[in-house]
């Protein structure tokens, strides 16, 4: 059999268009002419075969690219085995050669190209800076099919990358499903330069990232090294709204002004706590001021979460009281204080809530002057009883647990043999009377009588005897 092959690239024998059916051609190589070139064509991207068989020497088979300047994949067995070079090709023209090792021999080719189909297109950017626009998120979902990866080894398109924009705190929704390899899906922050987010599962499993995100510009990429895989990526944003803007100070130095609480309720709404991961302010402060001695009442309600009610003294040092309720149950704190400044704290745990803070004061009046004596030595002197009556008005015990006055003393002289009448009385709780010796060393007579009943005691005494009275 003649050969057919030339000796080179410009003599190659041309094969013609190689495609899905099987072309076989026969050739023979010798000693002295011991290489076979050929020239072949493919119209689309495909797998090429190309066997070489019915040997009965050794040869090699070398596949080159389109100008025949490189070898794209060979075949170099040994003996007079077959040899077989499979390879994914663009289209184009190509060429390959039949290299013989000794002795001539004839051969058989056969050639055959299997479709790949064309290249995916490059839908979306390969970096940052070509990422593809999807326009301002909404509750509408986005959805875009591509491709990322190597496609058959004539393309690699590792990342894909997307552009949106948030014009309103939001939570987005980011899916990579219909998957055939692994990818991975991230969020990136404004500039690209750092991960917000990653979705990592092994497989073709869905990737997704559900994220609450302040309102911003923001890239997404699908990532895919080794075979490539389609996919489709859906998008949409719900909204979160504005951040609560903290009306409350963030600290004793900032806290916002009450005024003056008086018996009309004070009322202020704000927001304590995490709010969906984008904000955290945990203490909102108060402070208010008191003209006069009074009730103070404080309410928290309208609360999603928890939340805890604490009041301080006027520089914030010290804890008069708190509610810390459980759940989103209200806190509420009654109080009574003296004239001064006083500091609200509003604290909130993880998820955040609304609230609704009301303060108000009813005036409990000026803590009673003490009159009297607050023991023997400082007891009032009533002076030399007569059968005149001496009267006298005060306040003994504890006044709202602002001040705490539990004994009143006097003491009297008598010129000459009397009988005695002590009465205490106008009582709104009860309070007991006692009579003592000259030196309050000896219980003379007591009047203890339950409830606000009037107590009275009556009894002659020596003139010259002086003694002291207690009420209390």
């Amino acid at each position: 059999m003649p050969k057919q092959a030339g000796n080179s690239i410009a003599t190659a024998f041309d094969l013609g268009t190689v495609d899905a059916s099987i072309k076989i051609s026969e050739d023979t190589i010798s000693n002295t002419d011991s290489l076979g070139y050929y020239r072949f064509n493919i119209t689309e991207n495909s797998k090429l075969n190309i066997k070489l068989s019915g040997l009965s020497q050794n040869v090699d088979l070398f596949l080159l690219n389109v100008d025949g300047s490189q070898v794209v994949a060979q075949s170099a067995v040994g003996g007079n085995v077959d040899e077989n070079i499979i390879q994914n090709l663009k289209a184009g023209s190509y060429y390959f050669y039949v290299r013989g090792g000794g002795t001539g021999t004839s051969y058989k080719i056969e050639t055959s190209a299997i479709s790949l189909g064309p290249i995916p297109a490059d839908n979306a950017g390969e970096n940052i800076d070509k990422a593809r626009d999807l326009g301002t998120l909404s509750s509408t979902i986005v959805s875009f099919n591509d491709f990322v990866g190597d496609f058959n080894g004539l393309s690699q398109d590792s990342e894909d990358y997307y552009k949106f924009v948030l014009s309103e705190n939001s939570t987005i929704n980011l899916k990579l499903s219909g998957l055939t390899q692994n990818a991975s899906l991230s969020l990136l922050n404004s500039d690209g330069s750092q991960f917000v987010q990653r979705s990592l599962n092994s497989g073709n499993a869905d990737e997704t990232i559900n994220l609450n995100l302040k309102a911003g510009t923001y890239y997404i990429r699908v990532d895919r090294y080794g075979i490539g895989t389609t996919y489709k990526l859906e998008a949409s944003a719900v909204s979160l709204g504005a951040i609560p803007v903290d009306n409350a100070g963030e600290n004793f130095d900032k806290a916002r002004d009450l005024g003056t609480l008086s018996s009309t309720v004070v009322s202020v709404n704000d927001f304590v706590g995490d709010f969906n991961g984008l904000s955290q302010d945990y203490s909102d402060y108060y402070r208010f001021v008191l003209s006069e001695n009074s009730t103070v009442d404080l309410k928290l309600s309208g609360l999603s979460e928890n939340a805890d009610l604490y009041l301080y003294n006027s520089d914030g040092s010290r804890v008069l009281q708190r509610s810390e309720q459980l759940g989103n149950v209200d806190e509420t704190i009654s109080l009574n204080l003296k004239a001064d400044s006083y500091y609200v704290l509003v604290t909130g745990y993880g998820n955040g809530t609304n609230y609704k803070l009301e303060a108000s004061a009813v005036s409990l009046g000026a803590i009673p002057a003490d009159n009297t004596g607050e023991n023997i030595d400082k007891a009032k002197d009533l002076g030399t009883l007569s059968s005149t009556v001496v009267s006298f008005n005060d306040f003994v015990g504890n006044f709202n647990g602002l001040s705490q006055d539990s004994y009143d003393y006097y003491k009297f002289v008598l010129s000459e043999n009397s009988t005695i009448n002590l009465k205490l009385s106008g009582l709104t709780q009860n309070a007991d009377l006692i009579l003592y010796n000259s030196n309050g060393s000896q219980v003379l007579q007591r009047s203890t009588q339950s409830g606000n009943v009037d107590e009275t005691i009556c009894g002659n005494f020596n003139a010259g005897t002086s003694v002291i009275t207690q009420a209390r």
